[in-house]
């Protein structure tokens, strides 16, 4: 199963009906990612713990958590052209987890909205609704 960082956010969540909600989503899953994924989830920390909604203690955490997460990361420079024509109707960040997941044949998970209605055409993607 692909992940993208919204869904990755929403397993780290301090809401536990939340995680469960993901991980029971997730099952046993081995979890693949573009390298795309680790430089979103560390601005994502970033960007909390400078408007201090994230506190040094959770932000060490969070990342001493993400460093055990078991996820296979891909290169994706093989898959530009593929990436260059979803980004017609998204992001080109959303369309690097939506070309690697039409390209491996592994359902996306995410958690954003506005990616799920985009990609439903692309690849088969798995919407975490909050």
């Amino acid at each position: 199963m692909i992940i993208d960082n919204s869904a990755l956010v929403d397993l780290c969540s301090g809401d536990q009906n939340l995680k469960e909600y993901v991980q029971a989503k997730i099952g046993n899953s081995l979890l693949v990612a573009p390298y795309l994924l680790e430089f979103e989830f560390y601005s994502w920390l970033k960007k909390h713990k400078h408007t201090r909604t994230l506190s040094e203690e959770n932000t060490r955490a969070l990342l001493a958590w993400f460093e055990r997460l078991q996820i296979r990361y891909l290169p994706t420079q093989r898959l530009s052209q593929s990436i260059m024509g979803i980004a017609q109707s998204m992001s080109s960040y959303d369309a690097v987890y939506v070309a690697l997941a039409r390209k491996l044949e592994l359902p996306l998970l995410t958690s954003d909205k506005k990616l799920f209605h985009a990609a439903k055409a692309e690849c088969e993607i798995i919407l975490i609704s909050k």
